[in-house]
């Protein structure tokens, strides 16, 4: 007798050790998955190239001191040109020249890179094109 309670016993502590590693695996993939959903892509940070960086005449709608400046980017092989517009206390001193490599963040309709103190700005993106096939600016360093 003594002999059949106990494997009665095991059977039942077993299957109760089966129920419980069932629910605690329900229990885990529940919280997990719906938190794998949450999480957006990260952003994918790019190198980029200054083709080009022309000062714009200023305008009577701008204020006194106020640069702007069309700033042509090649990233991978697409050309965008962003309006940048330069601080007061820069003095007409462009902080980027031709041939630079930066990181950017294209968005739809911006680009954003941070300056050389860490600070992110946002520039519109006034238009894109696919990247002509010319050779890139030399780099100021570069020359011999």
């Amino acid at each position: 007798m003594l002999k059949r309670i106990t494997t009665t016993t095991l059977s039942r502590v077993q299957q109760k050790e089966k129920v419980m590693r069932t629910a605690m695996l329900l229990l885990l993939s529940l919280i997990l998955v719906p938190a794998s959903y949450g999480q957006s892509d990260p952003a994918k940070w790019q190198v980029a190239t200054i083709i080009q960086a022309k000062e714009l005449p200023s305008t009577s709608q701008q204020a006194s001191g106020v640069v702007s400046f069309e700033v042509t980017l090649r990233v991978a092989k697409t050309d965008y040109v962003a309006l940048y517009t330069q601080p007061k206390a820069s003095k007409g001193v462009a902080p980027y020249r031709a041939g630079q490599d930066l990181l950017v963040l294209v968005g739809s309709n911006t680009v954003k890179y941070n300056d050389m103190l860490g600070r992110m700005h946002e520039l519109p993106i006034i238009r894109q094109q696919k990247a002509a096939q010319a050779v890139t600016p030399e780099k100021s360093g570069d020359k011999r």
